[in-house]
């Protein structure tokens, strides 16, 4: 699982971050709601120094891993994907089997739901719409002020949520789900244990390494790597028999009978 702020999307989390700061503190629903000068600048003193905790102590171990929708009858891939993601057509697209996934006991801590894409403007109407709901919830409660942090502790989970879960339309054909963990949701540090890093072509980036094992509370007693592959697509570069034999034959030498059984060719008719 990858951090978001070395993701390809430049605007990754750091969109709705941004924009959902600047739109909190120019609110003039919030000013209203908060009726007096010292309740608004709790308000504004709070906001501010809870991101400022996500970002000293939380940003950096937010994980996520993304994936595309896929047809269980498709077995050449997406075009657009093997170009962005697949080397070009010549790398191989893992088809995982999501009924082996299992997040009961890890609900307070990875999140999986489907990307939303939308334009810029939307994005920030939606952030408007939530603090004009957040004016008005404070407007109401009388005693609002004696859970000034809860409140913005709230507001600001469901803004990260929302930061990682919407992308500019332009990516609209990914189709993307997301596996998305966050540390301040894990209270017991469960998931430390698999802290990790990786040196990639723009130098040392945090990694969380999640075991594929049944001890991990996330996937299924039974669950090995092999069940969690229904089948892996060879891109159109390298969909030669010969190719897909080789490909057979070093699986078989490594011990992954059942996963040599699983290879597929894509037959796009694409070439460089």
């Amino acid at each position: 699982m990858s951090n978001p702020l070395f993701m390809n999307d430049l605007e990754e989390l750091r969109f709705g971050l941004l924009q959902g700061q600047e739109c909190f503190i120019n609110s003039k629903e919030l000013k209203e709601a908060c009726k007096t000068v010292e309740s608004y600048q709790n308000l504004i003193d709070t906001f501010k120094q809870q991101l400022e905790d996500f970002d000293k102590n939380h940003a950096l171990d937010t994980y996520v891993i993304c994936l595309t929708e896929h047809k269980t009858s498709n077995n050449h891939g997406s075009l657009s994907m093997w170009r962005g993601y697949g080397a070009i057509g010549g790398g191989a697209a893992i088809i995982f089997d999501t009924s082996e996934i299992d997040l009961r006991d890890s609900k307070a801590t990875l999140i999986i739901d489907k990307v939303r894409y939308q334009t810029d403007e939307q994005r920030i109407e939606w952030i408007k719409s939530k603090i004009i709901g957040l004016a008005n919830f404070i407007k109401q409660e009388p005693e609002a002020n004696k859970y000034i942090e809860d409140i913005v502790n709230y507001f600001l989970l469901r803004l990260k949520i929302f930061s990682l879960f919407t992308k500019h339309n332009g990516f609209e054909e990914e189709n993307e789900w997301r596996v998305i963990y966050m540390s301040e949701l894990d209270t017991e540090n469960k998931f430390h244990p698999w802290f990790s890093y990786a040196v990639t072509s723009r130098g040392v980036e945090p990694k969380l390494k999640l075991s594929i094992q049944p001890n991990t509370g996330v996937l299924k007693d039974d669950v090995s790597f092999d069940k969690l592959i229904d089948r892996i697509i060879l891109g159109p570069i390298n969909s030669s028999l010969l190719h897909e034999n080789s490909v057979k034959k070093m699986l078989k030498l490594l011990g992954k009978h059942s996963i040599a059984q699983k290879i597929v060719s894509s037959n796009i008719p694409f070439r460089i």
